[in-house]
């Protein structure tokens, strides 16, 4: 895998000279390394002074830089709160990825924290979770994640779905454990099929930030923290990732009256929507999906319903209620970074075609003022 990368977005700020030995305005990029199931890599980097953006997309071949694409483009903020990245080129020519402006993202950006991006336009795709690139500083700890679904049908209901990861610094290096959870333990008329241990073999170096897993020769994943306390890890092509954010005391009162918005991702329908959502004090949130997020229209036909029943370090739970009344257990994390938040969800949905099941529905949002 090559992560291949048009700026350095190591300092927030950059001051640069022209030829005239004069100092430039200083130049504000914003850089992010996300997951995409199935276990895709991509980086975007945002020049908040120029609105433009570059980014790279590893087809999630880990060692091999052959098939990666480097992207170019710009962006504009719209009504909705939510950016519009459109693709400008792509090296090398993909037809996939055209460079013609008919591709471009639909994204929410809380800065410092995480990027989401949904392929819109002649570009599809799953949703793509981003993590700030920043340092490794505040590396060690325990994080609340959601799983990226896999390759193929991936049941979250008897599959892990949601859990912590404890990431612990050892030599240098840096070692992963924690615990994981399939859906159905939240059912109380259910069996929990999955509650255990969850490892990472191997071990993992930091540079900027980003985490590169091996188990002696075996390239196992690559992740992002950042200081702000969210995270991501890819394992690579049909092997998923998880994303989420470091455990903190936290409660739901600090989420009401907040209007957070973001992406979800619906297998069943192979639909990929922008959402907002509204909790009230008692755990309740009303989520909205968007019909046009260029004219700001939503759809309010299409009206969910969450509870959130317990909120504990950060790790969440309780259920969803769509419009047929059909009720669908959720977990996931919450973050909070001054007056911003990141929410990570994983529920899913009854049925596929033929009866089939299917992954997650699963969202991510955020909040930032």
């Amino acid at each position: 895998m090559a992560l291949l990368s048009f700026t350095t977005a190591c300092e927030k700020d950059q001051v640069s000279e022209d030829k005239n030995g004069f100092n430039e305005e200083p130049t504000e990029i914003r850089a992010y390394t996300a997951t995409q199931s199935p276990g895709d890599i991509w980086t975007f980097d945002l020049d908040h002074t120029a609105m433009t953006w570059t980014g790279t997309w590893d087809h999630g071949t880990e060692t091999d830089p052959s098939d990666d694409l480097a992207f170019r483009g710009t962006f504009s903020q719209l009504p909705s709160g939510f950016l519009k990245m459109v693709l400008e080129t792509t090296t090398p020519a993909d037809a996939a990825y055209p460079s013609d402006g008919s591709g471009f993202f639909y994204a929410a950006e809380i800065p410092g924290m995480s990027l989401f991006a949904q392929p819109a336009g002649s570009l599809s795709g799953p949703i793509i979770n981003g993590v700030d690139r920043s340092d490794c500083g505040t590396l060690a700890g325990t994080y609340n994640y959601v799983r990226i679904p896999p390759q193929g049908v991936y049941d979250v209901r008897t599959r892990p779905a949601y859990g912590s990861l404890t990431i612990s610094e050892t030599g240098g290096g840096f070692t992963f454990g924690g615990n994981q959870k399939s859906l159905d333990c939240l059912d109380p008329l259910a069996p929990c099929t999955t509650d255990g241990p969850m490892s990472i073999p191997g071990s993992a170096t930091c540079d900027s930030g980003t985490l590169e897993i091996n188990d002696g020769p075996t390239w196992i994943g690559l992740g992002q923290t950042t200081p702000s306390g969210m995270f991501m890890i890819d394992f690579g092509a049909g092997n998923g990732g998880i994303y989420g954010g470091q455990q903190q005391n936290i409660s739901l009162s600090e989420v009401v009256g907040k209007k957070l918005i973001g992406f979800v991702d619906q297998p069943r329908t192979g639909q990929q929507r922008a959402t907002s959502i509204v909790f009230d004090e008692t755990g309740r949130g009303l989520g909205t999906l968007y019909l046009d997020l260029e004219t700001n229209a939503i759809d309010t036909d299409n009206q969910l319903e969450a509870q959130i029943s317990s909120v504990n370090n950060g790790l969440f739970e309780g259920a969803i209620t769509n419009k047929s009344g059909i009720i669908s257990w959720i977990a996931g994390s919450l973050r909070r970074n001054g007056p911003q938040l990141v929410m990570a969800i994983v529920t899913f949905s009854d049925e596929g075609p033929g009866g089939v099941p299917f992954p997650a529905n699963s969202a991510v949002v955020g909040y930032t003022p």
